[in-house]
């Protein structure tokens, strides 16, 4: 192998690396309890900060759609960690997991590059009755805008959009980076077009609920909000990695993470009703045709 070869491959795995940061939780370790609900916390953070996006397109004189979105990611979105992702950790004090205390923790192998370089995993928050990893807002917002993107901006249509999510969660963002394919990710994504989709409203929503947009409108060359932004309304239990359940690259991944997984209670924080498949008959019926991309009942790979 030619040095420039190797030089390549080692700027990959450390991009791989870098990627991988806070991309990935622990859903079943140090789950919140229900008495503590971030969704009205996380609301306000979200709309301050959609307001102020809003504010700074409204400078840039002539109203522009693709300012205007670009003005709400400047705000809200980030390439690799979502910049709401780190207000709700610091405003919140979410506390992140150790990675030497997850479910990831025996997983040590080369198929899974990122957790091996792991120090601390995305940590966990309660919306209603939901548990959502943070890693999910970066997904939501960032990830979100790239489907409504190919979907819209480059008029390849939403089945395009799902079809690179999926190939990104089997590479870059998954699989090949910490041998990890979260179904929670893709959810996250969807909902994330959704909400872009909603910004304007300029093309009907997937799931028909074309009722709840837009939230901005053009008033006197002005964008104006004109609907409160309301994390319950995106979040499921297909959110919660531990409902919606991840597959393996490997069989040893999957056997250490499972294995970690049924450790006794008294060591593993974790309410097993959650693993109940009644969590998911309601977001079957949500999701519709959409359900098989986006919803995993088993870990085994299928």
């Amino acid at each position: 192998m030619s040095t420039c070869h190797r030089i390549v491959i080692f700027g990959y795995f450390i991009a791989l690396i870098h990627i991988g940061v806070a991309r990935e939780v622990d859903s079943f370790k140090l789950r919140p309890p229900q008495s503590q609900d971030s969704g009205t916390s996380l609301n306000e953070i979200f709309n301050r900060e959609l307001d102020e996006a809003i504010a700074e397109a409204n400078k840039q004189g002539v109203p522009d759609e693709k300012k205007l979105y670009r003005a709400i990611l400047r705000k809200l979105g980030g390439r690799i960690i979502s910049k709401f992702e780190n207000l709700a950790a610091e405003e919140l004090d979410i506390i992140p997991i150790e990675s030497d205390q997850s479910i990831y923790r025996d997983v040590k192998t080369l198929a899974a590059p990122v957790l091996l370089f792991y120090r601390r995993l995305g940590g966990l928050c309660r919306i209603d009755d939901c548990v959502v990893g943070t890693d999910k807002f970066g997904h939501f917002l960032a990830q979100g805008y790239t489907y409504y993107k190919i979907a819209h901006l480059k008029g390849r249509g939403l089945e395009k959009a799902l079809e690179y999510g999926a190939n990104s969660e089997s590479s870059y963002f998954g699989l090949h980076a910490t041998g990890i394919f979260s179904y929670a990710d893709l959810v996250a994504n969807f909902q994330g077009y959704r909400f872009w989709n909603f910004l304007l409203l300029r093309h009907p929503d997937p799931l028909g609920d074309d009722k709840h947009g837009p939230f901005i409108e053009l008033s006197h060359e002005k964008w104006r909000k004109v609907k409160h932004f309301d994390w319950s309304y995106f979040v499921d239990p297909a959110w919660d990695e531990a409902i919606n359940k991840n597959e393996y690259r490997t069989a040893k991944i999957q056997q250490a993470v499972v294995d970690r997984i049924k450790t006794p209670l008294v060591q593993f924080e974790y309410d097993y009703s959650a693993f109940n498949d009644q969590l998911m008959a309601g977001v079957c019926a949500r999701y519709g045709s959409y359900a098989d991309n986006l919803l995993n009942f088993t870990f085994y790979r299928k």
